[in-house]
């Protein structure tokens, strides 16, 4: 049988100078997913992580909550397409769209202020600004930096594309992929064939989430979406 499990990562450290790392939630979410997939028996044989810290680490807690119990232990990959964009290039791009509308630089402001404070007002401003910036990236901005050109969205998606299909295209046993928000989103919205915003599925994807893919006749068809079997007390959700 095979089939795919893709998990964004845990909880990272979203009120710090340094995002990329998880929190202690984070940890223990990751952990705690990796119990369960011990406890239902899951006999995993590959386990795949894009080139991040967050996403590194909450591959290397599953890996602590897996333990020994379930079989041999599960090849470790890396593949750089599941990576998140780049900070870089939100910056940029923020950057740009403040010196053409005044009501983006005031809520950039407002959300600089509030970036290291926890709460639901830094979460909307960081959600309305995101959504703006990749609207514009999605629209062909290509942000700069320094004098250089970053990653292009038409890039993104293409790297993204190839990652899922180097993943999708092996058969055979479990592989379980720690990946970002906006990698995920685009998985799910290829599969699921929507007609919606390619990355429509971001603000909704919770940490640690699992989205299970199982193949039959011949193709990766989809079981379930953004499922948290691992967390059932509601303070251990998180978006963000």
């Amino acid at each position: 049988m095979s089939q795919i499990f893709l998990v964004r990562h845990g909880q990272a450290n979203a009120g710090g100078d340094d995002y990329d790392l998880l929190s202690p939630l984070g940890k223990k979410q990751a952990m705690q997913l990796g119990t369960w997939a011990a406890q239902n028996q899951l006999e995993i044989r590959t386990v795949v992580t894009g080139g991040l810290r967050r996403q590194k680490e909450s591959a290397q807690f599953f890996l602590e909550g897996l333990g020994s119990g379930s079989g041999p232990h599960p090849a470790i990959r890396e593949d750089r397409g599941w990576d998140e964009f780049s900070p870089e290039i939100w910056k940029a791009i923020a950057t740009e769209l403040a010196q053409r509308d005044a009501a983006f630089a005031r809520d950039l402001v407002r959300f600089q202020k509030e970036r290291h404070r926890a709460g639901m007002r830094r979460a909307t401003l960081f959600y309305r600004l995101t959504a703006l910036i990749l609207q514009s990236w999605q629209e062909g901005l290509i942000p700069v930096a320094d004098g250089q050109a970053l990653e292009s969205y038409a890039a993104f998606e293409a790297r993204v594309a190839e990652a899922r299909l180097q993943a999708f295209g092996r058969v055979g046993g479990i592989q379980f992929v720690f990946s970002s928000g906006t990698p995920i989103a685009l998985c799910l919205h290829h599969f699921l064939a929507q007609k919606t915003n390619a990355l429509g599925w971001l603000y909704w994807l919770w940490n640690t989430s699992v989205s299970q893919f199982q193949r039959l006749q011949g193709g990766y068809q989809v079981v379930a979406v953004n499922t948290l079997p691992h967390l059932t007390g509601l303070k251990e959700r998180t978006l963000w």
